[in-house]
């Protein structure tokens, strides 16, 4: 049996035992309430993460690179004027070259590490092996091609040209002149396919379209294509190609004394490929978007066309100005709408119909489908002549 004074000392062991331990146990629990206090609380992010996958390098870097320098100027006006409801706007961009297992990389990197919920990916090459990913995340793509089809309103986009609406532009314009005798020449990927397949089933009833070539994107020679048409006394060739390479197949072709006529795609507008192909004093038919960045009066436009001139050396071609509008559009639909969840966006892209950007006016499809102003031109006298209807 303890004594009393030392019963009275273990006493005081155990109330400073006691109080100490109450004291480490306070302290915990009041660290712990910090940390689930921030943990918990909804931060706004740093910053608004958006992934843009295009061909940077390789053939058909020539589409990726304007289309970046008007991505990165559409984000720094953005963000010198606030950003996004205050937040500043990121465009992480991924080189993808022309490769469709790079694009699949860049995307799953994006989304896994990044941690991006939007994405805009350039042609119809990165654009339909990417689509599958982003239907099973809780994501957005914005597709940078014409190719139809690939938009489905849910979370897939495209603010961009349709390829069926310039198609059929081009079909109209071969109807009435009565056109029969055609060759098709068309690029080797899904927007081809459409191509070729649209024109064949309107020629079924309207004369002869052939023979039909595919041909790699960003060829350098397309003389075996064109020896095969040397034989036969084509009226016309249909060469649906991307934009350097128009400007090389009809040069090739004026070099092998071939004569018929061009009607080419969209890619002619670009002022580079019009004014190339000008210097070969060709006049081919072909569609571009009504909206001219010279001559508008949109003060929009105009300051896009000086900013891109002034640091770039040169004009904002096609591409460029819709790859502007593809961001700034992003702007407008993500200013009322703080969440970044793919249901929340599209409702707003539902509630927004149309969109005015350095383009013109674009109408936005329930379908995610965009309607763009787009007209029937040639090259007369070093310009831009409208054709037909146009006039």
């Amino acid at each position: 049996m303890l004594k009393p004074e030392k019963l009275e000392e273990r006493e005081d062991q155990t109330v400073k035992y006691f109080r100490v331990s109450l004291v480490a146990i306070l302290a915990v629990v009041f660290v712990a309430s910090l940390f689930f206090a921030n943990g918990c609380a909804k931060k706004e992010p740093e910053t608004i993460k958006i992934g843009a996958i295009l061909p940077l390098t390789g053939p058909i870097s020539i589409i990726g690179v304007p289309e970046k320098n008007a991505m990165i100027i559409a984000e720094e006006w953005i963000n010198r004027n606030g950003g996004i409801n205050g937040i500043p706007l990121e465009i992480i961009f991924e080189d993808f070259e022309k490769l469709p297992k790079k694009a699949v990389d860049a995307a799953t990197k994006l989304i896994n590490i990044n941690n991006v919920k939007i994405l805009m990916a350039s042609t119809s090459i990165s654009s339909h092996v990417i689509a599958p990913i982003v239907k099973d995340k809780d994501c957005i793509l914005f597709t940078i091609t014409t190719e139809p089809g690939l938009a489905d309103g849910r979370n897939i986009f495209r603010f961009w040209p349709n390829a069926e609406q310039e198609a059929q532009l081009l079909w109209e314009f071969i109807k009435k002149e009565k056109i029969t005798k055609t060759a098709l020449m068309y690029p080797n990927n899904e927007l081809g396919n459409f191509i070729k397949t649209f024109f064949v089933d309107k020629f079924k009833g309207d004369g002869s379209l052939e023979p039909i070539l595919p041909h790699d994107v960003g060829t350098k020679d397309f003389r075996p294509h064109l020896i095969k048409l040397k034989k036969e006394n084509y009226d016309w060739i249909l060469g649906w190609a991307y934009p350097n390479d128009t400007y090389l197949i009809i040069k090739q072709a004026r070099e092998l004394k071939i004569k018929s006529k061009f009607i080419t795609s969209i890619g002619t507008s670009w002022p580079f490929v019009w004014k190339k192909v000008d210097e070969l004093k060709e006049s081919p038919i072909f569609v571009t978007g009504t909206f001219d960045l010279e001559t508008s009066t949109s003060i929009l436009t105009k300051k896009f066309l000086i900013e891109y001139k002034n640091r770039y050396g040169e004009e904002p071609n096609w591409n460029a100005a819709f790859a502007f509008d593809n961001v700034w559009v992003l702007k407008a639909i993500l200013k009322n709408n703080k969440s970044l969840q793919a249901k929340e966006i599209v409702n707003t892209i539902n509630k927004i119909k149309s969109f005015e950007g350095v383009t013109g006016k674009l109408e936005i499809l329930p379908s995610g489908d965009a309607k763009t102003e787009l007209s029937l031109v040639t090259i007369k006298g070093g310009k831009l002549e409208p054709v037909g209807d146009n006039k």
